[in-house]
Formats: C-alpha cells, structure tokens, sequence
C-alpha cells in the first residue's frame, strides 16, 4: 500500500477535485505491490521559464530504489486535428487545449525537476546531483477514454481506461515502469529514501490534516479566479471596434490581464506592438509573456526610452544614450525621480524626431503614473498616426492607485495630469469601466473597501467565496514584529505552501536588513527585490508596496509601519498613506496577512480590524 500525501483527500462537497484524478488516488492507495511508494498529489511549482505560468503534477509517484514519475491525469476523451486536442465535453465551439496531454506532463516533468534542483543548495547542497541525475519520467492516464486513434504514441506511457481501471494493472505497470527508470542512463541515481523524504519535504512539506480546512478554502480561492469575466470580454470586444479607449478600474478588475492579452493579440494579427507600464518589475513579467512575439516591445516608461535610444532599429543614438544616462543620475541622485525621467524622454524624442513610426499599436497599463508631459511626445512620435489617429488602448486607476502624481505634488513638483496629457494630443476617444474584483476573496476585498475611495463603485465577480480570514497582528517594536512574521512563516509552511507563494510588502521603515533575521523552518531571509526584479532566488520576496503594484502574489504580507504618521500631516499625505495601503492590501490572490504598528493612528488601524485582533499569533 503507497503513502499518499495528502492520506485522504477532502470531501467531494468541500473540494473541486475531478473525479479522473479521485479515481486514480484511490487505485495508488489501494492497487496492490505499491509497498513503500511516496505518491504526492497536486503538486504545484513555478515554470521552468522565469515569469512563465505555474506548472501542476496531477501525481508525482517515487518508488526507492527506481525512480519518480509525473503522471497526469484526463478524464475526458479527446478529438485531434491539425495537431491540436480537442475536449468532447467542452462541445463543438470550444478552442483547442493549450496543450496536448503529453506535452502537459512532460513540461511539469520539467518543471518539477528545475524547481527542485534550484532548491537543492545549501543547506541541502548534498542532494543537487541526486537530483540532477534522478530517474524522473511522464505518463499521461485516461480514466473514460484513451489516445485518439490514428494519432502516433508519444515515448512516455499512456494508460487508457481499461488499464486504469484496474488498480492490479495500473499499478504493475507503473512499477514495472518506475524500475526501469535507472536504466535508461547510466548516470542516472536510483532514488534513495533519504532523496525522496528531501522532495516531499520540499514539494509538500508537512501535510497535517488537522489544516486541511484551511488548505482547501485556499485552494478554492486561487481556483475561483482564473476566468474572464463577461464585462472582461466586452473590455477586448470595445478594443477591437474603437481604435482609442480608455479604460478604468480598480485594482483586481483585471487591467494588466486584459492589456496582455490585448497586446498578444494584437501582435498575433501583425501590428508592430509596444506594452508599457510604469513598473519594471511589471515590464519584466509583461515581457516573459510576450517574449514569442517578435514584433512587440514591452517596457517600462524609461525603459522605452532607452530602447529608443540603443536598440531601436529606427533611432539608435548611442551618444545620446550616453549622456541621458549621465543625466538621468543627476537627477535621481539629486532625488528628482520626475525630471530624471522627463530628460531621458526628451533624449528619447530628439533621437526619434523625423524618423519613421515605430509601432501602429500602443497598449498602456498603469497610466496613473505617467505624469511627465515630454514622455507624451516620445509617444505621439512612435505611434502610427500619432496619438490623435493612431490605435491605442490604456488601462489607468486614477481612484484608488495615483501615489506618483499625489507624492510628485507633495514634495513641490508639478506632474502633470496624466488625462489632461493626453487630451492636449486628442480629445476623441471611448471611456469605459471595470466594475467587478476578480481577484481577492470575499474577505480580502472587504479589507480593501476600507480604503477605497468614496465614489469607486467596485463589487466582487459574482460566486467568489470569502476565503481564509485576514489576519491582522499588531507589535510595538521590531523585535516583536520579527516574531510575529516568524510564526505566521511557519504556519504557512506547515500548510504546504512554498516561499515563492509568499511576497512581503514594506510599508515601513528599517526592514531592508532586519538585522539578519531568518524566518519559518527553513530559515528565509528577508530578501529585498531590485526594481527589475520580481521575486527572489532565495529567501522570502520582499517589496514596497507601489513598486509591487499591477502584480499579485497567492499570499502578501503587509508590514505597517508607524512612520507615516508624519507624512499623514504632509501636503496630500494622508491620501498617499490611504493609496499606498490600498495597493498593498490589493496584491493578494488568496491570504492576506497585516502586520501593523501599535503607534497607528486609530483612524486607520480600525479600517484594518487591529482594534479586534490581539498582538499574538
């Protein structure tokens, strides 16, 4: 009899498991010679590519002394034609599946294997070539059906329905399969028990079905949010009818999702594409999903600039380019970040002026935060037709995310509006609005009505559950704040979740070294991410909450700090304290956790329910 992790799975009532996969759970629990086998279900990992999409394992199966194996499981049939895969069940209007069943579990093959080898250094350095020469291999399991005929057999095993149905027979085979797996290299390391305890621990660390409550609302929550809403459609339908819109919305409405996919298509019907946005961090992950794309650009606002100046096959200046870069850091180390990036834009233009139109579609997420007028230029220059006849869409949060103008304004600068910008180019273009969160939990989204703004209409996407409660912890002083997050990293751990899954938002002031602190029990640093960074490559992501803005992680942390208190009396500064904690509380898809200064002022720790949580864990 195989150890399952989980022992059990949860009730069918309680879980959106697919009866494929409880099927075949059951026969890996019950078939017999499975004597000592580890089966690990649902794993999860990141891509094996940087800002690709997560990867999921319906089984991982490790046998001692053989091998592991990536089984993924499809309980429905299947229609092939032009080389894409077609559900039944999904009916004849349905698109092809992203991928076909083997290709599936061979690139979460992959991905297991990249995600455990960058795990495997110190401390756990002596597993890296154990793992970097374990036998591993991919298998696909039909459960109702089989491979399609007249399609050719991929090299990994496939299972069709009569074989899994019959537990004696799965099972055999896989064994047979498992054991065959060190032969196949001669550099290949049969897995040893030791070996194997290291990938469930890292995979699904302490499963504990005292927790599983937890671990299935939390589940629940990443499920319920993958969707396209129906006013989400009517978002691309009006892109595609109206060659300039403007569209609104709050954080979690779907912007970025929607300016993505605006971009690809775009790009895929041929139009020369630039993606923009203001934070790098959100140009790096824009760009891994744009990568096929040869003829887009993704970047932030200066980063466009430089493209422009370097690489651009219209306007390279490397002269200019090098005296923007002189000029950028006077101005950023003088603290002028707007007049830094208004100077690289007016390099950026001069070295465009004249030259062919570089793009005929320009997709702006985050236009908030364009609030310098040169760059505007730099725009009218590149666009086809210009601003005021060329094709655009831009995506903007002007309620609830526009710390840039309202922190520009408050130390004596003057950005301009980013509207009024645009309106001084064109005054002809389509409004429209994103009304419904699909991002957050009920819970979440409830925490974040508290520092909406008054007059934002926002509403949750219909069906969404509540989720795990917000937890809100109060601390009086670092040392206590650094016990608190300790514990709630061990918690998470204890649940299975992985430290990637966990972004840290710093909304205070002396955390970028916390004393060299270490959390949970793998003992993760504190690792603050460069702008151009999204998560760390060890320890636990951490970040400013607007440098985080337009992402989203499964759990944020926020830390508060009582700091802003003296900015609240500032010009504008409570409203920036009332933005910045809006984003922050935004970011997270399924638990969000609060960490808040006792020195707050009321006003605000009410908002977050600190005065109805105790300081402990």
């Amino acid at each position: 009899m195989a150890t399952m992790i989980p022992p059990e799975l949860p009730d069918r009532k309680d879980s959106d498991i697919p009866e494929s996969e409880r099927d075949i759970f059951d026969a890996l629990k019950t078939g017999p010679g499975t004597k000592g086998w580890i089966v690990l279900h649902s794993v999860k990992v990141p891509g094996k590519r940087r800002n690709s999409y997560p990867r999921e394992a319906d089984f991982l199966i490790m046998k001692p002394g053989a091998g592991a194996m990536c089984l993924e499981v499809k309980g429905d049939a299947y229609d092939v034609s032009n080389g894409q895969w077609y559900r039944q069940s999904a009916g004849p209007d349905a698109g092809p599946e992203p991928q076909a069943p083997h290709e599936q579990a061979e690139t979460t093959m992959d991905a297991v294997k990249a995600f455990l080898l960058k795990q495997a250094r110190a401390p756990q350095q002596q597993f890296r070539q154990r793992i970097a020469r374990m036998p591993i291999w991919y298998a696909v399991a039909f459960t109702t059906a089989g491979w399609p005929e007249g399609i050719e057999l991929p090299d990994c095993d496939v299972y069709d329905s009569p074989i899994t149905r019959d537990p004696s027979l799965l099972c055999s085979k896989l064994a047979k399969s498992l054991g065959d797996l060190p032969g196949r290299r001669n550099s290949n390391i049969p897995l040893t028990s030791d070996t194997i305890s290291f990938i469930q621990q890292t995979l699904k660390p302490n499963f504990s079905m005292e927790n599983h409550a937890w671990t299935i609302k939390f589940n629940r929550s990443l499920q319920e949010i993958v969707e396209l809403t129906e006013k989400q459609a009517d978002v691309l339908r009006l892109a595609r009818s109206n060659s300039r819109l403007m569209v609104q919305g709050g954080a979690g409405t779907g912007k970025t999702m929607l300016a993505l996919k605006l971009a690809q298509e775009r790009a895929r019907e041929g139009d020369r594409v630039a993606l923009l946005c203001h934070h790098p961090k959100l140009a790096r992950l824009l760009a891994g999903e744009m990568r096929t794309f040869g003829n887009a650009v993704v970047y932030d606002r200066g980063g466009l600039s430089r493209w422009l100046l370097e690489e651009s096959p219209h306007s390279k200046d490397i002269n200019r380019l090098r005296q923007s870069e002189q000029d950028w850091s006077r101005f950023m180390n003088a603290g002028q970040h707007l007049d830094a990036m208004g100077t690289v834009a007016l390099h950026a233009l001069r070295a465009t002026h004249g030259k062919p139109p570089q793009f005929d579609y320009i997709v702006i997420d985050e236009f908030q935060w364009f609030g310098e007028i040169t760059f505007f230029d730099v725009l009218d220059q590149i666009l086809d037709n210009g601003l005021s006849r060329g094709r655009w869409t831009i995506f903007a949060d002007f309620a609830n995310q526009s710390t840039a103008i309202i922190t520009a304004t408050a130390s004596g600068h003057h950005p301009v509006d980013p509207v009024e910008a645009l309106e001084m180019t064109t005054d002809h273009w389509t409004n429209d609005e994103l009304v419904e969160n699909c991002r957050n939990t009920g819970n979440i989204f409830r925490c974040m009505q508290g520092f909406d703004a008054s007059e934002t209409p926002y509403r949750m996407k219909p069906g969404i559950t509540d989720g795990t409660p917000v937890r809100v912890h109060s601390y009086d002083n670092m040392a206590t704040l650094f016990d608190i997050l300790d514990a709630e990293i061990h918690r998470l751990h204890d649940n299975g979740i992985r430290r990637d899954q966990i972004v840290v938002l710093n909304m205070t002031q002396g955390l970028s070294d916390p004393k060299n602190r270490s959390f949970g029990p793998e003992q993760w640093p504190l690792v603050f991410v460069a702008q151009d960074k999204i998560i760390a490559d060890h320890g636990l992501t951490m970040s400013h909450a607007p440098a985080f803005g337009g992402l989203e992680s499964d759990i944020i942390i926020c830390i508060v700090g009582a700091y802003h208190q003296a900015i609240r009396d500032a010009s504008g500064g409570q409203e920036w304290f009332r933005s910045m904690l809006y984003t922050g509380l935004s970011r997270p898809k399924a638990e969000l956790i609060i960490l808040c200064d006792e020195d707050l002022p009321d006003e605000f720790k009410d908002k977050v329910g600190i005065s109805r949580t105790d300081s402990g864990i």
